[in-house]
């Protein structure tokens, strides 16, 4: 009975590899982790490459934590490159925090946020955690992917609220709820 358990296991392995070769990325996510046991270290890292080639950050993580495999670190710190690139800095942050990025790309990145006032608290926030603490020097242990997506996905809704809070701001949200409550008040 056992024999024919690993059996169909090994089939669904086979079958999930096969959706990874086809860009059936879900279907294949689903059979490695109902047959986690059959699976190869290098079937996790093919699908979490395939995750990442479809900018699917977080599956490939989720892919990498299931299958016991390392994160994709240079192709994460590739990524926060042309993110910051295209100065799309929450991206960058998140992407350099679960690469573990070394000191000149964080102070890329303070240097993006230093051309704008608005920033100050998140560059001042970054320079001490990755370039003046013992944190750069690898004394603050690692956060997990997971935790790098919680504190970069909070600190965008902390952002936001401060936006729409503050006194005269132009965000499209902002000034569509002001009309609203304008019409409703008259």
């Amino acid at each position: 009975m056992k024999a024919k358990n690993t059996q169909a296991m090994e089939s669904r392995v086979l079958v999930g590899r096969r959706y990874v070769e086809h860009g059936f990325l879900d279907a294949a996510m689903r059979l490695f982790a109902q047959n986690s046991a059959e699976v190869e270290p290098n079937d996790w890292i093919d699908l979490a490459e395939r995750m990442m080639e479809r900018n699917r950050i977080a599956d490939a993580i989720r892919v990498c934590e299931a299958g016991g495999v390392p994160l994709p670190r240079e192709r994460l710190l590739a990524l926060g490159d042309r993110s910051l690139e295209r100065r799309d800095m929450e991206r960058a942050i998140l992407l350099y925090e679960l690469a573990t990025a070394d000191q000149e790309r964080w102070s890329r990145v303070v240097d993006f946020l230093t051309t704008s006032p608005d920033q100050e608290r998140r560059a001042i926030e970054l320079a001490e955690r990755h370039l003046v603490t013992t944190a750069a020097l690898g004394k603050r242990p690692p956060l997990t992917a997971l935790d790098a997506l919680e504190e970069a996905h909070a600190h965008v809704i902390a952002q936001r609220a401060t936006l729409t809070a503050s006194p005269g701001c132009t965000t499209p949200a902002a000034s569509t709820r002001a009309q609203g409550v304008a019409r409703r008040a008259h």
